[in-house]
């Protein structure tokens, strides 16, 4: 029977009556798992986990209250007194089942809240793969602020650093004025910043004028986060013999994505010097020349109104990118300012 369901339940009790003569007793010990962050969390999730426990405790009273029962035990859990990573649904449903037993209402029998632990080789403990790889991260780990306009929280490990922070189109500009298709999607320089700023966060500079040098770095699927919606922007960094490996990933609904990956690290070489071309040709004169060779898909914000100046001549160009008043006081914040970047390596018409 669905414990949910009190029409399901009086169905139960009229069968058990019959062919037991009646009820000692009631063990509750319907459940379903948590998993995943709260800051992330669909609602829709979070209630499936709640019912058996709120709306199956509620049914059972309903249908099971006026009995004179020896006992009623709900069967709550540890986490309703310590917590844990991940579990926040389950622990606010087995907060409800010590809350319930304390009241004494709803049966005329005692009733009783076991907090059980976790069992090694069976159980929802075991059963729920996403807060296993919480409970990893909880050992051994320091965990820090960040102040970046993207990440916000360092958590450093045995096995490597993750700097991560929360990123949706109503709180970050980054995705509101860049979209494809009308979907806001991160930009790709704002990757190689976010990389940058974690390893400049997690990995001590060997020198005042070392920078940081990204390597082998590969865009493997777009990361859009659709209006109305929130997601986890990550980035994981991993040790290897021959320095620091990378990943930008996400994490929404549940669901983890890898976007970008490469290697990173500092380096003392100094910058080559910069060569600019002498172009005296024909000056492009069209402000919204930026994107336009792409695709009309793209859409940009005033951020992306860089493109001061752009010469065209005999094959070679040469552009002037200025930060528009829009983007002015975001300057500070950042080490790659990616509309900026995204402008600068994106103009070209030949």
């Amino acid at each position: 029977a669905d414990v949910t369901d009190a029409d399901d339940l009086r169905r139960v009790r009229d069968e058990a009556e019959r062919r037991f003569g009646g009820l000692d007793g009631i063990v509750h010990a319907a459940g379903l798992p948590g998993g995943g962050m709260a800051e992330i969390k669909e609602r829709d999730e979070a209630q499936r986990v709640l019912a058996p426990k709120l709306a199956g405790t509620l049914a059972l009273a309903q249908v099971f209250g006026d009995l004179p029962l020896d006992f009623v035990v709900l069967c709550s859990s540890i986490t309703a007194v310590i917590g844990g990573f991940g579990q926040v649904d389950y622990c606010a449903a087995n907060n409800f089942l010590d809350a319930f037993a304390r009241s004494g209402t709803g049966f005329r029998a005692p009733v009783v809240s076991q907090n059980w632990g976790g069992w090694a080789e069976v159980g929802m403990a075991v059963e729920t793969a996403a807060p296993a790889a919480f409970r990893a991260a909880g050992r051994d780990t320091v965990t820090t602020a960040v102040t970046h306009p993207v990440l916000t929280t360092m958590v450093a490990g045995p096995d490597g650093t993750v700097l991560h922070g929360l990123v949706a189109a109503d709180t970050h500009w980054l995705l509101d004025e860049h979209r494809i298709g009308g979907v806001p999607v991160v930009p790709g320089t704002a990757h190689l910043e976010s990389v940058r700023a974690a390893v400049a966060a997690a990995l001590p500079a060997p020198g005042p004028d070392a920078a940081v040098e990204l390597r082998d770095v590969v865009f493997l699927e777009p990361f859009s986060v659709p209006d109305g919606t929130v997601a986890q922007y990550r980035v994981e960094l991993t040790p290897t013999e021959d320095g620091t490996d990378f990943t930008v990933a996400s994490l929404a609904a549940g669901q983890a994505r890898a976007h970008v990956r490469g290697s990173a690290g500092w380096t003392t070489e100094a910058a080559p010097p910069a060569a600019v071309p002498a172009v005296a040709g024909r000056r492009v004169d069209d402000d919204a020349s930026f994107g336009r060779g792409r695709t009309s898909m793209l859409t940009f914000g005033p951020r992306w109104a860089a493109l001061a100046e752009h010469h065209l001549a005999d094959g070679e160009e040469l552009a002037r990118v200025q930060a528009p008043a829009a983007a002015l006081g975001d300057l500070p914040s950042w080490g790659l300012h990616p509309p900026l970047q995204d402008v600068a390596t994106a103009y070209g018409r030949v």
